[in-house]
């Protein structure tokens, strides 16, 4: 530890190392699976297509680092009622967990439409969250909607879920 100083006209060869952390393992999945006939305000888990995933890390929905360490987690779910507009979406919200516990209570809300088809709502979270090398975590969404009927997962119109170690 200490301080380097560096003449003005300096020039640098070679590889410099020390200089930061590697930002993995990490993963990026997208878009959601499409899961339909789900129950207002009830909570499902979200799985994901992978698409990339270096140090397969990334599994039916769980991502589960092998390194301790600091992750920033990203999320999106577009959730929509694919009935009718009578059946207004009134709240969405993600949730990560971890180990199959609730980790915290990150709510967000997105995008949202009103249109003669129904609502859609696309919220979207992040966050960062220690994890031990065997921790994992996991999406779940939740949509309320007037009447109480069902609402969807959709999976041509986005939604992601990623995650990197940002400190160990």
């Amino acid at each position: 530890s200490g301080n380097v100083t560096f003449p003005a006209n300096a020039t640098c060869s070679g590889t410099a190392t020390g200089f930061g952390e590697t930002l993995t393992p990490m993963f990026l999945a997208a878009p959601a699976i499409a899961q339909t006939g789900l129950t207002s305000s009830s909570y499902y888990k979200v799985d994901f297509t992978e698409i990339h995933d270096p140090q397969g890390t990334y599994s039916s929905g769980r991502f589960t680092p092998g390194v301790a360490g600091y992750y920033q987690f990203n999320a999106s779910v577009f959730m929509e009622n694919p009935t009718s507009a009578s059946n207004a979406i009134y709240n969405t919200y993600l949730k990560i967990y971890k180990n199959g516990s609730n980790a915290d209570s990150l709510g967000g809300r997105g995008w949202h439409q009103d249109n003669a088809g129904g609502d859609h709502w696309q919220p979207c979270i992040s966050g960062i969250i220690y994890l031990d090398a065997n921790d994992y975590i996991e999406v779940y969404a939740m949509c309320g909607t007037l009447s109480a009927q069902n609402w969807s997962i959709g999976s041509s119109t986005g939604g992601y879920f990623s995650a990197f170690r940002v400190k160990s």
